[in-house]
């Protein structure tokens, strides 16, 4: 095998690992959506830390923008995790994950005041 089948066999093997966690991101969204909110668990739920309560506290806060922020937050978030990804790479996509996320919170922000 030369150098470009080894590259492309690589390829392909890091984009099925990030479809395959893109695949589970998602149907764990379906099921969170599928459960009457009842079963959800609470904000006040210990393992929780401060992103994953303001993200359910936030699910409320609808808006195409906020919707939109957080697909991409959620994609940024499995490309960051690649593990063929140089460390500049890494860290340009931190930092657009990072702004991302400072997005989201100011329309989550501009959300809650237009609805108070």
């Amino acid at each position: 095998m030369d150098g470009d089948t080894i590259q492309r066999l690589k390829d392909q093997q890091c984009e099925m690992g990030n479809l395959a966690a893109k695949n589970a991101v998602g149907k764990e969204r379906l099921e969170n959506e599928k459960r009457p909110s009842s079963f959800k668990s609470s904000p006040s739920s210990g393992g929780r830390n401060k992103a994953e309560m303001s993200k359910q506290a936030s699910s409320n806060l609808t808006s195409p923008l906020a919707e939109t922020l957080r697909k991409e937050i959620d994609d940024l978030t499995i490309q960051v995790n690649n593990v063929y990804l140089s460390e500049a790479k890494k860290y340009a996509m931190k930092k657009k994950l990072a702004m991302q996320k400072a997005k989201l919170i100011k329309e989550e922000r501009r959300i809650r005041t237009e609805n108070a």
